[in-house]
């Protein structure tokens, strides 16, 4: 995280994506950044000034884990709100998505060590925004997004 994210007053707007595979398995990858270092994460990162949000998702997947093409966004949000969460007050939008690739080992991500997990057994460490986006898509709390 940058040392400018650290040092502002401003809520941090984030995405994290709930990415399936064939098998029905989420992908969590290993953070290697100070920012919750350790934990379990979903793929996903802060929104850039004017993107939306499944721009975010579908840049922060490829920047992450190489993972593009053969993904399909689903359209649903899963909203999560966190409050001051290692210091900092932030949004973070989870975001479907389905895939039939591999995730790549993407060097100087700040995040790695890709592997897919069952959504009913989860390892302990996980990040807590990424653990509030599965939560909430394991109690059904989805909100769909309108297609224009």
């Amino acid at each position: 995280m940058s040392k400018e994210i650290r040092e502002s007053n401003r809520p941090i707007i984030a995405v994290g994506v709930l990415i399936f595979n064939s098998d029905n398995k989420i992908l969590l990858g290993e953070r290697f950044s100070d920012f919750g270092k350790g934990m379990n994460a979903l793929p996903g990162g802060k929104v850039e000034k004017d993107e939306i949000f499944v721009k975010s998702a579908e840049r922060e997947l490829f920047e992450e884990t190489g993972l593009c093409g053969s993904v399909i966004l689903f359209g649903k949000y899963i909203s999560v709100a966190y409050e001051n969460i290692f210091g900092l007050d932030g949004l973070t939008v989870g975001i479907l998505a389905r895939t039939e690739s591999e995730p790549k080992e993407i060097v100087g991500e700040g995040i790695g060590n890709w592997k897919w997990y069952d959504i009913e057994n989860l390892p302990e460490n996980i990040f807590p925004p990424s653990k509030r986006i599965i939560d909430n898509y394991k109690c059904k709390k989805i909100l769909f997004r309108q297609n224009r």
